[in-house]
């Protein structure tokens, strides 16, 4: 059976997870800003090989402007970066690791009314583009 400790404000801060039988038990944290917005889960099991840490950072306006995914390997880690327009668009997204062979970009454009009319890739040695038209 599962656990839940819940915050004043009824968002869990733990989980614990005992399936039973031969599956493995563990507990996931989580921790909040002021706003509400999640800053830091961390799973944790008996074996710190599987343990992770991820953590949330946003802007002024409450959007997420990046995300670490951090193990005990540095093989598995990454970056992820988000980038808005004065609008509140994403614009930009990026996947850094510390392999800059799995690392890759999207871009996105936007028309005057706010619709997605382009995406692009970029990394991984691969390109692409999509265009998109809408009709009214």
């Amino acid at each position: 059976s599962d656990d839940v400790t819940r915050n004043s404000s009824g968002l869990p801060t733990r989980v614990d997870y005992n399936p039973g039988g031969t599956a493995a038990s563990y507990t996931d944290y989580f921790y909040y800003d002021s706003g509400g917005r999640i800053t830091h889960f961390q799973h944790s099991t008996s074996s710190s090989a599987t343990n992770f840490d991820e953590y949330f950072y946003y802007d002024s306006g409450g959007r997420l402007t990046h995300f670490q995914h951090s193990t005990s390997s540095s093989a598995t880690n990454f970056d992820e970066y988000f980038y808005y327009d004065s609008g509140g668009r994403l614009t930009h997204y990026q996947h850094s690791t510390s392999s800059s062979a799995t690392n890759f970009d999207e871009y996105f454009s936007y028309n005057s009314a706010g619709l997605l009319v382009r995406w692009e890739l970029s990394g991984q040695g691969k390109t692409g583009s999509q265009t998109f038209m809408y009709s009214c």
